[in-house]
Order: structure tokens, then sequence, then C-alpha cells
């Protein structure tokens, strides 16, 4: 908004008395400068002094500048965000089955249930399946009973 009002009275200033029926209030050059600044330029505000022209590339370079800075920023926000986020579940995924492995060697029973994964599932090995105890956690199923 600062920007869009010191650029807006700026122009009003170097183009009213030149064109005084297109740049006719302080209001009307800033909306001369919102088109410029959001690189829209309609084409209805045209600066014709030289004055006017060099300030209305200023305000472009500015607007260009501002919008590459800002949408850089996002940009790299998320991507570290997606990049701990993917971090955080590759360490869970490494680390679940390997508390299920030594809950079934203790055959200790778990305080927390575990969240299956396609990773612990994948792990799983057949062969180690007991009655009555969860194959992915190796918890005491308390209410199994053999069919």
């Amino acid at each position: 908004m600062l920007t869009v009002t010191i650029s807006g009275s700026l122009m009003y200033l170097i183009e009213g008395e030149e064109q005084p029926t297109i740049f006719s209030s302080i209001p009307a050059a800033m909306w001369w400068a919102i088109e410029t600044l959001t690189t829209v330029g309609y084409g209805d505000m045209v600066p014709t002094t030289v004055a006017g022209r060099f300030l209305g590339g200023v305000v472009s370079v500015i607007g260009i500048g501002t919008l590459a800075l800002f949408s850089g920023l996002i940009t790299i926000g998320f991507l570290d965000q997606l990049k701990l986020h993917r971090e955080q579940r590759s360490a869970a995924k490494v680390a679940q089955p390997a508390r299920a492995d030594e809950n079934r060697s203790k055959g200790a029973l778990r305080a927390q249930p575990v969240e299956l994964t396609d990773l612990s599932v994948a792990m799983f090995d057949q062969s180690r399946a007991r009655p009555g105890v969860c194959p992915h956690c190796g918890v005491a199923l308390p209410h199994w009973t053999a069919h």
C-alpha cells in the first residue's frame, strides 16, 4: 500500500498537468500504480512525459521484484515443510518396525497403539506368526480364541 500511495502520488505530480483527464487525482493515479505494480498494465493510463515513463519503469521493476521475491520465499518455505514432513514419515516408518520386533521378543504389552504403515506390513514375517499375538506389534490379544 505504501508503494501504491507513493508511486501514485508521484505520478499525479508528474503527469497531472500533462494529462489532466487521465491522471485527474491521486486516487486515479493510484489505480495506475496498482496496474503497473501487478504487471497488468491495461493501457488505459499511460505516462507520456520522460519523467513519467521513467517512474513507470521503476514501479514496474519494483512490482516484478516484489512478486518474484515473495513467491520465491513462499516456495522455499513450502519445500522446507515438505522435506521435514517426508523426513518425519521416513523416520517413523524405520523406527516403528524395530519397536515391534523388540516387543515381540520381550512379550511385553504396549501402552500406546502402533500406527500401521506399508513398511510395517511388508516387514512382517509370516513364519513368526503366533496364535493370539498381534502380528504387527507383538501384543497379546486378550479375547482371541482359535476357530
